[in-house]
């Protein structure tokens, strides 16, 4: 091969890298928006046709969420922490989508909020994933007000304990049980090897 060929062909190679180097961030930006637009396309449909049935049985599962279409859930709940500019839908606990590599999971120990004097325990990734939906958990502060929307009524609720505990699998919850209580956690983002427990109590409920 020539000079003058080996130069245009290094060019070319040259030009190709640096096309794909632009190309990949903003795909990834596309697509990170992509999914941002279809959860809060979801939480609008929520709000609009929470009166209607949105779980069905299923034959090989107890109860399974009816996805309506890509990456899109029907939330029977939706999540906001407005301190960390955080508004995220739930899934059905018995859901197979009700899990940490999809959605913020509700734990299996928890009670719904109209439960009295119940727990509602909520679990998410923290990280640079996209589905890191806690990764400014350790932003939120005490006195910091929490939001649950769910069947009509939306629960208010008060930051009243932030802590860490070493990550084992297991978390211990030090809370009122005269009050009801919602629960986040997830992985300290800033301490490797700790849980951040986020503790807060329902301190109002209103119709919207």
């Amino acid at each position: 091969m020539s000079k003058g060929k080996s130069n245009k062909s290094r060019v070319i190679l040259g030009s190709l890298l640096i096309l794909l180097g632009i190309a990949l961030p903003v795909s990834k930006y596309l697509y990170l928006n992509y999914l941002d637009n279809k959860n809060n396309e979801s939480i609008e449909t929520f709000f609009e046709t929470e009166d209607q049935e949105t779980i069905v049985e299923d034959s090989n599962t107890n109860q399974e969420e009816v996805k309506t279409n890509n990456n899109s859930y029907n939330y029977i709940a939706v999540l906001e922490v407005p301190s960390i500019s955080l508004k995220r839908g739930l899934v059905d606990k018995n859901s197979n989508a009700n899990n940490v590599s999809k959605n913020i999971q509700i734990l299996n120990e928890s009670d719904m909020p109209d439960v009295k004097n119940g727990t509602m325990y909520l679990a998410s990734h923290s990280g640079s994933s996209y589905i890191a939906f806690f990764k400014h958990l350790d932003k939120v502060k005490i006195d910091d007000l929490v939001y649950i929307y769910y069947n009509h009524i939306k629960y208010t609720y008060k930051v009243t304990k932030m802590y860490e505990e070493v990550k084992d699998g297991n978390i211990s919850v030090y809370k009122d049980k005269s009050k009801t209580n919602l629960i986040l956690t997830t992985c300290n983002p800033t301490h490797k090897g700790y849980q951040l427990i986020v503790v807060s109590e329902l301190i109002n409920q209103e119709n919207y």
